[in-house]
């Protein structure tokens, strides 16, 4: 074990420290302004990098040391690296909660992608049949899957209550019975849903990838309709709430009009 670690220590002289998977797993450190978004996206890079590392680590311990010790000694590399990449993929769900408590709906869209990257990774992984992933140095990965489906369903359940309980705030309607900014934004974000139907749809089922499989097209149809017309018919409610802040009844029609045919032309 002391022979290989000086060697790899002696390989990362040469090349500039490239083969440690902590110098490619330290990212910025989470703060509360976090820009989700692009912190998601380097940490997906990070993770395929890494995966990568693992891999090569694997197969050269498989090489040099005994057979008796390589599961020891693979543990021994690749587990700091991992809980560091653990910590810091919980930050980032930590933070993207944050955001989401103050209605900043599209901060689970990142979470979305970073749950499909995470997937990948493991999906390529999971190939080495010696890898486990419910155990040390590779159970962080299967925790994060767990923690972002945890809070992607949380998070659409919280969207749907929101979009009907904001049928009390009807102050803010416009005056000439314009297009609502929940209309707008509601039919942005079931639009961005829709782009990751798949993802969405099988977190939607609450199952988890499980290696290649997949759910069936059919049920994932099913439960993306279902859930985006829950949300419609809550908006629904909402509108014909706030219609009713209009004296003039030829208001409070054209209200509903304008926002019914705004959803119809997103429908389409």
């Amino acid at each position: 074990k002391q022979w290989y670690q000086r060697r790899v220590r002696g390989r990362q002289s040469k090349r500039g420290h490239k083969r440690t998977p902590s110098d490619h797993t330290s990212i910025q450190t989470i703060k509360e302004d976090i820009n989700v978004e692009q912190t998601a996206k380097s940490f997906a890079k990070v993770g395929n990098y890494f995966a990568q590392l693992i891999k090569s680590e694997y197969y050269q311990i498989q090489d040099l040391i005994t057979p008796s010790l390589c599961e020891r000694v693979f543990v021994d590399i690749v587990e700091p690296a991992m809980t560091h990449f653990e910590g810091e993929g919980m930050s980032l769900v930590k933070a993207a909660k944050e955001q989401i408590l103050n209605n900043n709906w599209v901060a689970v869209f990142p979470l979305i992608m970073l749950y499909q990257s995470l997937n990948k990774i493991k999906c390529s992984l999971i190939s080495e049949d010696q890898l486990d992933f419910e155990t040390a140095p590779l159970a962080p990965i299967s925790k994060l899957i767990s923690a972002i489906t945890t809070c992607v369903k949380e998070t659409l359940d919280q969207f749907k209550c929101f979009v009907e309980d904001d049928a009390v705030k009807t102050s803010n309607v416009a005056s000439d019975g314009t297009v609502h900014q929940l209309t707008s934004n509601v039919m942005s974000i079931c639009g961005q849903l829709l782009a990751y139907e798949e993802t969405v749809g099988t977190l939607l089922k609450g199952v988890q990838h499980q290696g290649t499989r997949k759910l069936p097209q059919s049920n994932i149809h099913r439960q993306m309709a279902t859930y985006i017309n829950g949300i419609l018919k809550a908006l629904e409610k909402n509108l014909e709430s706030k219609s009713k802040v209009y004296d003039n009844k030829s208001l409070s029609a054209l209200f509903l009009m304008n926002n019914y045919n705004y959803i119809r032309n997103n429908l389409k």
